[in-house]
């Protein structure tokens, strides 16, 4: 039969008792195979129904463990992201968190002089410090491409070098890329 991996069809006539998955733990709910089969699996109150000879296992991590994991470049604009958002509350605990970015950026600036990191910064801290938390904490394209030069991470008073604090970030990060990822699977299928 071959390896079966998720979200292949997987044949009942060769068994999916082969592949060692029982078939209840592996139906979702009304998903088609593909724009030529009409073959479905519906679950419906603990009974099983076959409309046709295959299934399709599920692609729910939260339920059966079975789910890919989240691209790794996910996982790293959400970890900045949740770094960001600690800096946005430390701002507000010590607002001359400001001065120490504008040190580390003219740090920055003598390093990468022609750069447009170092002018979109300028202007970033030279906003109100209640405006800066909200853009720290944005999920807009320009925050996420910024956010890969901030120079609130390398200034004096920030600290991401332990590595239980890194290892929760992580985590976390991993958890919303996966939520994501999901999320936006979920809208493709039922869009399809």
């Amino acid at each position: 039969m071959g390896r079966v991996t998720h979200g292949s069809p997987v044949c009942l006539k060769t068994g999916v008792y082969e592949a060692g998955i029982k078939p209840c733990a592996c139906l979702t709910q009304r998903q088609r195979l593909g724009p030529h089969d009409q073959t479905r699996a519906v679950r419906s109150t603990g009974k099983l129904r076959f409309s046709g000879p295959r299934i399709i296992l599920c692609h729910s991590e939260d339920r059966f463990g079975m789910s890919t994991p989240p691209n790794p470049e996910d996982v790293n604009d959400a970890a900045k992201l949740i770094m960001h958002r600690l800096i946005a509350r430390a701002l507000a605990r010590d607002p001359s968190l400001v001065d120490r970015a504008r040190a580390s950026l003219a740090g920055m600036a003598s390093r990468f002089p022609e750069r447009s990191f170092i002018q979109d910064w300028d202007e970033l801290l030279r906003i109100p410090t209640r405006e800066l938390r909200l853009l720290l904490a944005s999920r807009s394209p320009k925050m996420k491409r910024l956010r890969l030069s901030s120079p609130f991470v390398i200034a004096e008073g920030v600290d991401f070098t332990g590595k239980a604090v890194r290892q929760r970030i992580r985590r976390a990060a991993k958890r919303v890329a996966g939520r994501a990822a999901r999320t936006a699977s979920t809208q493709s299928q039922h869009a399809q």
